[in-house]
């Protein structure tokens, strides 16, 4: 985007109908917002809509909702957020940022009236991590407005919120907003397919008489709340776990009661597992790592009542120099009881990454559970909400990076560029049609390196690549001195399409055969490995210094020629390229001299200057020099004795078969 960029100067403009008046007005054709990575100038485009609806509540995760955009399951398919139009909002509704809503209003009226919404791109389909939020104040949109989208045929989707106070005390419709966005589908590295699409939002409250706890389940790691998905992970894998309750008017704590996890699964040793405890508005942080004698006395509670359950007390605060660090139940009563409401939340992230699972654990839940002094169950979480916290792990089932390369041309000849199709697959693996995630990508971004060896098997030097340089989505890249170029490919890893352009303008590489090696990785900065193995393809390419491989030398002598002539035309073309068919070709132009400063020239036949047969082509006044050259090519082609004077224009060609690869021109002279 250029700075201060004035459309009604260097722009577009068309035809549009007045929605109001129905008269046809020309006008300025709006691109993509400054936020967009390029130019995009579109009109006219029907417009796909998508409803979502959202409730608050006391029971937060009915904010949240998952939308699949069947519409838009192309692979490259992007998002480019473009605005917000909540012109249909109730009245003395509004949305703020959603750090600025408290969990407990400090009045009714601000929980009746103040909201945040958000949306957030899942693990399906999408190559960003980010979330985009919304307001009823300008500026509208707030946080990621590019949604990068994967190079497969998954069906992306996307998590929206609506954020609120605990404390809603009415049952209100909140009204619509609509969010306008822009989908771009990569085509290759120069075209986009564009279509447009509105999200409606119908926001509403409800109020429920039911004090329960609520739950959603998602893989990977997560700090605020979320929306339930699929659970399916590998056994070195993570999912976290959102648990949370609110009575109003209520003491929920009699002595004596205390939380715990209760699950199904006997967690093996090693386990990771993390706790944030929102109680007091900022987080505080708890861990544990389940031990030999967790796990002992985990399998016998289970071996009596088919589950096990994980006392509170056994999480360790984080950073605490306290000798009494561990969770304590009857302090934390007391925190969650304010005098009039109570109210708790909860984030568990559960890590088995340092486990030795070998086989499939299916069907596992989680749940918390409050109990009394007797170790009775008082509290656990909505039945209808039991299935969304049940996860499956899958042994021996991690992804894997893979990497194909597909260069445009070769040989590249140096002033050129060459398009190097660069296909990541993520093979997450499939069991009877799930998808099973690995969530050790979860945190990592996708990186390149490319390096370029000689035919002695050398890694060419910075130096030596002076002049080049790779681009990737209009991002250059300089190779550092010893030759390595580290290029970022994704803020997330997934299946990716990346056009990398190896550029070529200003080179000094010399002819001869080179092997590009590209190694896909996975890190936490997608420019430097991490410990994992990286996927490597390489691809050889033949690179020629000559433009097209085509070098016409002429003689000295055969320069300059006299109308009465007495010498033949003399000259020598090297050539190296990999061409199937390859043959040389020559033409002849002679400049105008209609006008006195006239510099154009008209073709004419060379048959008529020289004194030799030519060897015709099927173009006018072409004709073949050889086929199938060789390295050097020496010529001498008699001319007549008598020539018309001017500046004449030699147009060499080189050609496969009938195909035209380029031409080089070079002068003489008749005077």
């Amino acid at each position: 985007h250029v700075t201060n960029h004035d459309i009604t100067a260097d722009g577009f403009y068309s035809n549009f109908i007045n929605e109001e008046t129905a008269v046809n007005e020309v006008d300025y054709i709006e691109p993509t917002p400054a936020s967009g990575r390029f130019y995009m100038w579109f009109i006219g485009e029907n417009v796909i809509e998508y409803n979502v609806n959202l409730v608050a509540s006391k029971y937060s995760t009915l904010g949240a909702a998952e939308v699949s955009f069947l519409d838009f399951y192309k692979p490259n398919t992007s998002f480019q957020i473009l605005s917000l139009d909540s012109s249909e909002i109730a009245s003395g509704i509004s949305l703020i940022d959603k750090n600025n809503i408290p969990r407990i209003a400090s009045t009714e009226a601000d929980a009746n009236s103040k909201f945040g919404l958000s949306m957030e791109a899942t693990n399906n389909g999408w190559l960003t991590s980010g979330k985009t939020n919304f307001y009823t104040t300008e500026p509208s949109l707030g946080g990621t407005t590019y949604y990068e989208g994967e190079n497969s045929n998954v069906v992306p989707t996307m998590l929206f919120y609506l954020y609120h106070s605990k404390n809603i005390s009415l049952t209100q419709d909140l009204g619509t907003v609509r969010i306008s966005i822009m989908s771009i589908t990569k085509i290759n590295a120069l075209s986009n397919e564009v279509k447009r699409l509105v999200v409606n939002v119908n926001m509403s409250t409800a109020m429920f008489q039911t004090v329960e706890y609520e739950g959603a389940m998602t893989p990977g790691d997560k700090y605020e709340l979320f929306a339930s998905t699929d659970t399916n992970i590998t056994t070195k894998s993570k999912f976290s776990a959102y648990y949370s309750i609110y009575a109003s008017n209520t003491n929920l704590y009699p002595t004596g009661y205390h939380r715990v996890l209760s699950s199904t699964y006997v967690l093996p040793v090693g386990t990771k597992i993390t706790m944030l405890d929102f109680g007091e508005g900022t987080p505080q942080y708890y861990y544990h790592v389940i031990n030999q004698t967790d796990y002992n006395n985990a399998l016998a509670e289970y071996n009596l009542e088919n589950e096990c359950s994980y006392a509170f007390s056994l999480f360790t605060r984080m950073g605490s120099k306290s000798n009494n660090s561990n969770y304590d139940d009857a302090a934390k009563n007391q925190v969650y009881y304010d005098g009039t409401n109570s109210f708790e939340e909860f984030i568990f992230i559960v890590d088995f990454s340092d486990t030795t699972i070998t086989q499939n654990q299916l069907d596992k839940k989680l749940v918390i559970v409050l109990r009394d002094a007797n170790d009775e169950d008082i509290k656990s979480v909505l039945g209808i909400q039991h299935s969304q916290l049940t996860y499956n792990l899958y042994a021996n089932s991690d992804a894997q990076l893979d990497v194909t390369i597909t260069p445009s041309d070769n040989p590249l000849y140096i002033g050129y560029s060459d398009i190097f199709d660069t296909v990541i697959d993520y093979e997450s693996t499939t069991l009877n049609g799930v998808t099973i995630t690995d969530t050790q990508y979860f945190d990592y971004k996708l990186g390149a390196q490319i390096y370029i060896k000689n035919s002695q098997g050398n890694v060419i030097s910075g130096t030596d690549l002076t002049g080049t340089y790779f681009m990737v989505d209009n991002t250059i890249y300089y190779p550092d001195i010893n030759g390595y170029t580290h290029i970022k490919l994704a803020n997330k890893v997934g299946n990716t399409e990346k056009w990398l352009i190896f550029n070529t303008d200003n080179s000094t590489l010399a002819s001869g055969s080179y092997t590009f090696y590209v190694e896909i990785f996975a890190s936490p900065d997608g420019i430097y490995y991490s410990n994992a193995t990286p996927s490597l393809s390489t691809v050889p390419i033949t690179i020629i210094s000559s433009v097209y491989g085509l070098n016409p030398v002429i003689d000295d002598d055969s320069v300059i020629f006299s109308s009465n002539n007495d010498k033949d035309l003399e000259f020598t073309i090297t050539y190296t390229s990999l061409l199937n068919d390859p043959n040389i070709r020559i033409a002849m132009y002679r400049r105008k001299y209609d006008l006195v400063y006239d510099t154009n020239y008209e073709l004419v036949d060379l048959q008529d200057y020289v004194d030799q047969q030519l060897f015709g082509t099927s173009n006018t006044n072409e004709y073949l020099l050889v086929d199938d050259p060789n390295p050097t090519n020496d010529f001498v082609i008699a001319m007549d004795d008598e020539l018309l004077t001017g500046t004449y224009r030699l147009a060499f060609r080189l050609y496969d078969n009938d195909t035209m690869i380029g031409e080089i021109i070079r002068y003489i002279i008749i005077r």
